[in-house]
């Protein structure tokens, strides 16, 4: 039997085996869960905490006391995952913490042992560069300085809300809770997450676990998500010598949605399209048709014709090789822009090393009817906690934000600005340019199509090892 020791989980750059997971227990153990892969629950609260002046002594009894017993590991996630697909048990409240550049200055912590200079700035720091809202129009809690986070979630809606106000009396003492924000998971028939625009959401995410290859039924010939868990990790500066942790971006996103879906029609007429086609124009923008159906590989939804009810899969395996001139899928449709499978400048050796975790979730709820008719959707209120993980938040996030989503060259001249995350500067960037015949070059419409999701507030964190919670 071999002695030595396994690799940091941070040095890792391919997908983690089950013989590699059966090696790595005690590095699981310390790494905090939701990293590499999501915790799974429909129901979250994400509270954010301002530590009170003079009470670090209070603050440190708690860190390592009552809030670091909460904490689950990855370890633990993955044993509860286990445990599920066994005997359908459910693994029970799940919990992570994450501190930001202020929380650790705080706590006595010298910031410059974190190299993402963003981090250390803040998410305020970025409000020029990102194109975000001034502070003044953040809603007021985020506009604060934030400490920490913690996420409570559950299968129980009630049991999370409960809890919320349960830590909010605990830490009282030494802590103001500037946002309690819960989130609840938008589905739809299938089960699928969808964001409150109604389209699938989260897929294409980088998959650290080998065992979660059984989601990729379609394949991955043209488009492979393993990557190691390196790609997200990082040592943890004041954790154990083989402690990982992860940079963590927060940002609450609100989602016009009627007059998005509104937009959506207009831009359907201004396509010609009519009948059911007229369904091509919001996925356009997308990039996927509601289902999930990827535009590129056709201008219909095939989904809700080929797979059983409840069936989860969404077809992933696909590029843009065949797709060069943007006919079928837009240059700046929200996931080409976000994810250009190997069409940007940069090749896709480049590209893969910006993607992140995301472990988003929607906020805000819904009656059922608010989904079909445009007139009863509403207006404000509702939309995307973004929530993602990464080794650099310069690297990964703001790049994919700053010059990929919020750049009209990109992927290339004249491709125009992301119509769903893309914010751009004054003065406001010319019309995007649309196909008007799916799959068939040179016929275009000119159609300006932006500035229905608003970033309300958020911050920069990062989700320390529990050894390095310890050391705090």
């Amino acid at each position: 039997m071999s002695t030595t020791s396994p690799q940091a989980l941070h040095l890792i750059d391919k997908p983690l085996s089950e013989e590699d997971l059966a090696n790595q227990i005690d590095n699981l153990s310390d790494l905090q869960g939701n990293i590499l892969k999501g915790h799974g629950r429909d129901h979250s609260a994400h509270i954010f905490l301002k530590f009170k002046p003079g009470r670090i002594a209070m603050v440190r009894a708690w860190l390592h006391g009552p809030l670091k017993a909460r904490i689950t590991s990855a370890q633990k996630q993955i044993d509860d995952a286990a445990a599920f697909k066994a005997t359908q048990k459910d693994g029970g409240v799940f919990q992570i913490f994450v501190v930001s550049a202020a929380g650790y200055a705080y706590l006595g912590k010298d910031t410059a042992a974190f190299g993402d200079a963003s981090f250390r700035a803040g998410a305020q720091a970025s409000i020029d560069p990102l194109n975000d809202p001034k502070i003044a129009a953040w809603e007021p809690g985020f506009a604060d300085e934030i400490h920490a986070m913690l996420l409570i979630a559950d299968v129980q809606q009630a049991k999370v809300a409960f809890m919320a106000r349960e830590v909010a009396i605990e830490v009282s003492a030494f802590a103001d809770v500037l946002v309690s924000q819960p989130g609840d998971q938008q589905k739809n028939e299938r089960g699928n997450g969808i964001e409150h625009f109604g389209y699938v959401d989260g897929r294409s995410q980088p998959l650290m676990l080998e065992r979660d290859l059984a989601g990729e039924s379609d394949g991955r010939t043209l488009w492979n998500p393993m990557v190691g868990p390196a790609q997200v990790l990082i040592h943890d500066p004041f954790g154990g010598a083989d402690s990982s942790g992860s940079y963590f971006v927060f940002r609450k996103l609100e989602e016009k949605v009627r007059a998005f879906k509104t937009q959506e029609q207009v831009l359907a007429t201004a396509m010609g399209l009519t009948g059911d086609a007229r369904e091509l124009a919001g996925a356009l923008v997308i990039g996927r048709f509601e289902d999930g159906t990827p535009v590129a590989l056709s201008d219909e939804p095939l989904i809700e014709d080929s797979l059983p009810p409840n069936d989860a899969a969404v077809p992933n395996d696909f590029d843009y090789r065949h797709d060069t001139d943007g006919s079928r899928c837009p240059f700046m449709s929200h996931i080409r822009k976000s994810n250009p499978r190997g069409s940007g400048p940069g090749g896709l050796v480049d590209e893969m090393t910006r993607h992140m975790a995301r472990r988003g979730i929607t906020y805000g709820e819904r009656a059922a009817d608010t989904f079909e008719d445009i007139s009863k959707m509403p207006v404000d209120g509702v939309g995307l906690l973004f929530m993602a993980y990464q080794r650099s938040i310069v690297d990964q996030f703001e790049f994919i934000q700053t010059l990929w989503v919020d750049n009209a060259g990109f992927p290339g001249a004249g491709s125009g600005m992301d119509p769903v995350i893309g914010q751009h500067a004054n003065p406001a960037p010319t019309a995007q340019v649309w196909p008007k015949v799916w799959g068939q070059a040179g016929a275009t419409v000119s159609f300006d199509f932006r500035d229905f999701v608003v970033m309300k507030g958020g911050e920069y964190f990062f989700s320390p090892s529990l050894s390095g919670i310890a050391a705090l």
